[in-house]
């Protein structure tokens, strides 16, 4: 299996398995994120894991060639400035705008939004099947 049709899986995978909790928790799970949103020092951890997960898939698309590398490694590049400028170099806005958009949608609004989440998500894992 290529490299980057295992990170599109895994990455689909993902997308579906963290917004699943949604779907049947809402309340609980806008709990959660409010408290890993806490604090600043959270929010640079956070920033940390995202700009590790661009540069996984800055690797994977860099060996490949095609539309599906080319989306993954800007995809990567995206992640990479997000995490490294939004979530570690300006924790306090990026704390505050993330808490005001989870804290704006009501349980219904979350139970949709999960859904169609997951759909996303295991359709993406579902293409990078394809690609084996």
């Amino acid at each position: 299996m290529e490299t980057l049709a295992l990170v599109i899986i895994l990455f689909g995978l993902l997308i579906a398995a963290s917004r699943m909790p949604l779907i049947f928790f809402p309340r609980q799970t806008r709990d959660f994120y409010a408290k890993a949103f806490a604090t600043e020092a959270r929010m640079r951890v956070l920033g940390v894991m995202v700009v590790i997960i661009g540069l996984i898939f800055v690797g994977a698309a860099s060996g490949a060639s095609g539309t599906p590398a080319n989306i993954v490694f800007g995809l990567g590049i995206f992640l990479i400035a997000l995490g490294a400028l939004f979530f570690m170099a300006l924790p306090g806005p990026a704390r505050r705008l993330s808490l005001s958009i989870w804290g704006s949608f009501s349980d219904g609004a979350l139970r949709a939004l999960g859904a169609i989440a997951v759909v996303i998500g295991l359709l993406i894992a579902a293409y990078g099947l394809t690609l084996t």
